[in-house]
């Protein structure tokens, strides 16, 4: 896997809506969001206090991870 088949990126809370909680991305100095805003509904946390940081690591999946999906016909 190359490096741009991977990144990080870093969240911080925003605010509480109705069902979600919204966090922005604080990307890189001198780079743009890759994400933006991140909405994690209330409950992932449970009955803990959200967090008020968040890191996330997207990963490109390959084509053999279809876990649950009906493959074409």
């Amino acid at each position: 896997m190359n490096t741009s088949d991977k990144f990080t990126a870093l969240f911080e809370y925003e605010k509480a809506t109705k069902n979600t909680l919204k966090y922005g991305e604080t990307p890189e100095p001198g780079q743009p969001p890759r994400i933006g805003s991140l909405y994690i509904q209330k409950w992932a946390f449970g009955t803990e206090s959200p967090p008020t940081r968040l890191r996330m690591t997207v990963e490109k999946a390959s084509d053999t991870e279809k876990q649950g999906k009906e493959q074409p016909r």
